[in-house]
């Protein structure tokens, strides 16, 4: 029987773990941005990934943003910028989906030299900087620019089962487990 313990409080853990763990995501909303690029080739991606709490249409501000990542082209290369980025600056706001909006953010930070065909050393003070606006024009930095963009529907993380459901599940495996071990050696 103190093995069925044993293994009755490996569950409980596990079961709380995965729901911390889970929860901590579900707190987020992500926008999905595409343009259409002029000056670079194919499509420009993008994601705003944003506190749960955020509503539609108010300003953006270094409390809603969790991370921007721009996926880069052939003209600017891939970058993220955080709340906790040096110089992090955000303005507008998400408020047609799908559809375009007006959001700027940008940092000023060391980032890869992308002007060549062959990335050098990094190049001090570089502003990263995306925008977008209604127009449906966008950029970022000096490359990169369209005037066809789209933001998409949100996608919210689906929330992992809660801790009750997992700790029942187990338990009922647990004794279901010990019955047929105890009609088995019987």
């Amino acid at each position: 029987m103190n093995r069925y313990w044993k293994m009755t409080a490996l569950m409980v853990v596990v079961a709380l773990a995965m729901t911390e763990r889970s929860s901590a995501n579900t707190n987020t909303i992500t926008y999905n941005f595409s343009g259409t690029c002029q000056d670079c080739s194919g499509t420009a991606t993008a994601t705003l990934t944003v506190t749960g709490n955020y509503t539609l249409g108010t300003t953006l501000t270094s409390a809603n943003v969790v991370n921007f990542t721009y996926n880069g082209t052939n003209l600017n290369g891939p970058f993220t910028i955080t709340p906790s980025s040096p110089n992090f600056f955000v303005s507008g706001s998400i408020a047609n989906y799908p559809g375009q909006n007006t959001m700027s953010i940008s940092s000023v930070q060391n980032v890869p030299d992308f002007t060549s065909n062959n990335p050098g050393p990094n190049v001090p003070n570089s502003n990263l900087g995306f925008f977008s606006s209604t127009n449906g024009s966008w950029g970022v930095g000096l490359a990169d620019f369209g005037s066809v963009s789209i933001w998409g529907t949100p996608v919210s993380p689906t929330p992992a089962p809660s801790a009750g459901i997992l700790l029942a599940v187990g338990l009922v495996m647990l004794t279901g487990f010990n019955l047929w071990r105890r009609r088995q050696t019987a």
